[in-house]
């Protein structure tokens, strides 16, 4: 996929999100350096997922910009970096999300 392509794929994703899942607050953003990521809030924390590996995955950081400071600060799925699926990818975000909220939920 070229930048063009995989910019409207992930906007495909992100609607995915908002209607879908209902994660309204899902966005895209510019990492820099021509990284585009699909961020979904989640708490205090803001999820960065991209197509860096070959699988899509997460980066997590506080909503208020500073790093996690944790050991596994990484959100992984199953879905295939190459998926021209949207509606596999956003389930796939959805699922790592949630499995996340719970995670922190079960620390609480």
């Amino acid at each position: 996929m070229n930048g063009e392509q995989q910019h409207a794929f992930f906007e495909l994703v992100v609607s995915h999100l908002q209607t879908d899942a209902r994660l309204s607050n899902a966005y895209l953003e510019q990492t820099g350096g021509g990284i585009e990521c699909v961020v979904i809030p989640c708490g205090d924390h803001l999820l960065y997922f991209g197509t860096a590996n070959e699988t899509w995955d997460a980066d997590i950081w506080f909503s208020d910009g500073r790093e996690v400071e944790f050991l596994d600060r990484f959100l992984r799925t199953e879905c295939p970096s190459d998926s021209q699926d949207a509606s596999e990818v956003a389930l796939a975000l959805t699922k790592a999300a949630m499995e996340f909220d719970l995670s922190k939920t079960a620390v609480s």
